[in-house]
């Protein structure tokens, strides 16, 4: 075989942050009907006791609920979500009360919520649907990524983005390996995660191959073949970060 291969491309070892999921901050209240109009009130009869929800399991949340994109962009805030806690203790109808300021944490809080379960509130013996709500914190405690990863981190910048994309609000990485000759030249890459957009992955590889430069690594002091790791991240905020390729 010809020159030997100098490999510089390892796996990002993705520390996990850990965030906290309130338990729910206020009472929750009977979720009833109204009675049609013109209909005479109900008659007056003393208040049945409730008995409260109560969670099954501890309401925290783990790595894999924090969204990866965030923990890359360092978001971090507090949601307040509201819910019916069905007389099956699932969970529905769930609503954003106080954004975190962060739409990806705001979402990951619905779908988060959506997964609880519990042991329902009591009325006359018999299970019953309210409406509760909780905060759920978002915290990282941890760095997003190690400092023996591999892989370089490059922030894409809202002017980087294909005209469509940015209009549709699309966001997401790509992890690539890429291909380099002996000069640097790109001979060819792959992407091993896509961003879940097409275009951004197809911008992703075009700028790969026709805007970036690199430094192709040595083997016995002399330039080599090589292949390196990108993570490239798209983001519309407004502080994509610094790249870590040279552009055109």
């Amino acid at each position: 075989m010809g020159r030997a291969f100098a490999i510089v491309l390892g796996m990002a070892m993705l520390a996990s942050p850990r965030a906290i999921a309130a338990d729910n901050t206020a009472p929750p209240a009977i979720v009833q009907s109204a009675p049609p109009p013109g209909a005479p009130p109900p008659p007056s009869s003393p208040a049945s006791a409730i008995t409260a929800p109560v969670p099954v399991s501890p309401h925290t949340t783990t790595a894999d609920d924090y969204p990866m994109l965030s923990r890359w962009l360092h978001e971090e805030g507090r949601t307040l979500v509201q819910f019916t806690i069905n007389a099956d203790g699932t969970v529905s109808d769930p609503v954003i009360m106080e954004s975190s300021g962060h739409v990806r944490l705001d979402a990951a809080s619905l779908d988060l919520v959506k997964r609880w379960l519990y042991h329902p509130a009591i009325r006359d013996g018999k299970p019953i649907a309210v409406r509760s709500e909780a905060y759920i914190q978002w915290k990282l405690t941890q760095p997003e990524l190690p400092e023996q990863t591999y892989f370089t981190m490059v922030y894409m910048k809202p002017d980087d983005y294909p005209p469509a994309a940015k209009a549709n609000g699309e966001e997401g990485f790509v992890a690539v390996v890429v291909y380099l000759d002996p000069d640097g030249n790109v001979l060819d890459s792959t992407i091993l995660h896509g961003s879940g957009f097409a275009d951004l992955d197809s911008a992703t590889a075009d700028m790969i191959a026709k805007r970036w430069h690199f430094k192709a690594a040595e083997f016995e002091g002399k330039p080599s073949r090589s292949a390196v790791g990108l993570i490239v991240v798209w983001s519309l905020s407004p502080n994509g970060g610094q790249t870590g390729a040279s552009k055109n």
